[in-house]
């Protein structure tokens, strides 16, 4: 059996996200996709997502690609009640071995000075009439806000989660926004979704093992998150 502590030192999943807020890829209906900006974003604050993917398999698990759909990122003001809304439309953000160890831009804006002690937005199951910016989100009647494929002991599958989650993160320092660009970075550790309390690798095919799955990303999304600045980009805290 492995133990969690080796499979994130030798097998770590994450999705890194830089945030910088208003979406370039907005459409005028508020559905946003990721668009690649050139090397010099404009702005002082930026939003794109990087991952490094890597061998992520267990022999038992793999996962290959993951999506989270996000909408409403809003930075709050420090010491106070005031928030910078962005009203960002949703966003699909993708991890896949195509695009990782890179820098994917989506979106900039200037903001305006001053310091932001929280960041805030939603993991969005799409409504009813709503049409998402990526169809694998809707299903019937059915909507979903996080989609994971993968292997399980060499069979293909595919877990959709079909909740919405609003997150409030506290940076570990108050971020000091200049006239300077800042990146902001979000980290999800998705492979601990499919851990159970032994640190065994759960069958996202078995259905007994749903309800522990949607708990633990409903519990990854309150307690797992990290936010930071990152202005060299490289995934750490500055």
């Amino acid at each position: 059996m492995n133990t969690l502590k080796n499979f994130t030192h030798k097998f770590g999943l994450t999705i890194v996200l830089f945030i910088g807020f208003c979406l370039v890829g907005c459409k005028s209906d508020g559905v946003g996709v990721t668009e690649q900006l050139g090397d010099k974003p404009q702005g002082n604050f930026q939003f794109s997502h990087y991952h490094s993917l890597g061998s992520v398999n267990t022999g038992v698990l793999s996962i290959e690609t993951v999506k989270v759909l996000m909408k409403d990122i809003q930075l709050n003001v420090a010491n106070s009640s005031n928030t910078h809304n962005f009203k960002v439309g949703p966003v699909v953000i993708v991890q896949t071995p195509n695009n990782s160890s890179r820098l994917i831009y989506i979106g900039h804006e200037i903001i305006p000075e001053g310091t932001y002690d929280k960041i805030h937005f939603k993991i969005h199951k799409p409504g009813g009439n709503e049409t998402p910016p990526d169809p694998e989100f809707a299903e019937g009647n059915s909507r979903y806000s996080i989609i994971v494929k993968g292997t399980y002991d060499n069979e293909s599958f595919v877990y959709k989660y079909d909740k919405s989650a609003v997150q409030m993160l506290t940076f570990p320092n108050n971020l000091i926004v200049t006239s300077t660009l800042t990146n902001v970075t979000l980290n999800i550790r998705s492979f601990l979704w499919f851990y159970d309390e032994n640190h065994s690798y759960m069958n996202p095919m078995n259905p007994n093992n749903k309800q522990k799955i949607d708990r633990n990303i409903k519990e990854n999304i309150r307690g797992n998150f990290r936010v930071f600045q990152d202005n060299d980009g490289n995934g750490e805290p500055d």
